[in-house]
């Protein structure tokens, strides 16, 4: 099995990805009702890092109002391959129309703020994959806190939802933020790359001690359920009744739409989403 490293090197880890709270307004610079019915708002604020903005999409059902239960989406890598927009990217949308608040933050290097870098091989990538996740470290603390000073969200009730790429190269950073009251992971996995320690998620998942529903294909060929899926499941830190593996007949992605949608919106027991 995987032996994560020691809580003194974690230490080491945490620190060097420590965030920088968020100061500064934010700022509402659209709304729109979108074509699928819920109101979109997008947001602007200050990065924390090279001058740079960082932009949010914030949808909300149309139908009700809020405080609402608020789910942070990180996308698949399609998001990091091109220029597509962030404002019609429909992902999920079943969140929102179990009434709860979807929230879409642009990631360095994602949507309208696409970079080759992580198209780069071997020292250069993992140069540019550790760069990546200090950002991405900001990105997420920043999205939180903006959600935090909003009023319409219920904060102990926020959870994580990666899809993919999104539930693979992240894992590390849900060991360091404790905002998170429960995760979703579409069709996610250990990576098959070679990392450094404190970039792999091996070295992190363990501390991740959060309610956890884990969704993925039996015949998954990026992350194999064998290699790469229950090694995921069974080192996290979550308790056994409060984490769970749902496997489809199915391969990476996409999962049977109407079963996900069942698995990720009803009421589970101990886990708040």
């Amino acid at each position: 099995g995987v032996k994560p490293v020691s809580d003194e090197t974690f230490a080491l880890f945490a620190r060097q990805l420590a965030y920088i709270p968020l100061t500064g307004a934010a700022e509402v610079v659209q709304r729109e009702t979108t074509s699928t019915g819920s109101l979109r708002e997008q947001v602007s604020l200050d990065a924390g890092y090279d001058g740079e903005r960082l932009t949010i999409q914030v949808f909300l059902p149309a139908d009700r109002k809020g405080p609402y239960q608020a789910v942070v989406y990180f996308p698949a890598l399609n998001a990091f391959q091109s220029r597509a927009s962030s404002r019609t990217y429909v992902a999920a949308d079943y969140v929102v129309k179990s009434g709860r608040a979807l929230i879409l933050p642009v990631f360095k290097g994602s949507f309208e703020r696409w970079d080759n870098a992580l198209d780069a091989t071997g020292e250069q990538y993992l140069r540019a994959a550790r760069q990546r996740l200090l950002h991405w470290r900001q990105d997420l603390g920043r999205t939180l806190d903006y959600l935090d000073s909003r009023g319409d969200i219920v904060m102990d009730r926020v959870a994580f939802y990666g899809r993919s790429f999104g539930a693979s190269m992240p894992l590390p950073l849900l060991a360091l933020e404790h905002r998170f009251r429960t995760a979703i992971f579409y069709s996610g996995g250990f990576t098959y790359r070679t990392l450094p320690p404190e970039m792999d998620a091996a070295n992190y998942v363990s501390r991740v001690k959060m309610p956890v529903l884990l969704l993925s294909g039996r015949h998954d060929y990026v992350f194999p359920y064998d290699t790469s899926q229950r090694p995921l499941f069974e080192l996290l830190g979550t308790p056994a009744s409060e984490k769970r593996h749902v496997v489809f007949y199915a391969g990476h992605d996409p999962l049977p739409r109407r079963q996900v949608n069942w698995d990720t919106t009803r009421p589970r027991p101990g886990i708040p989403i």
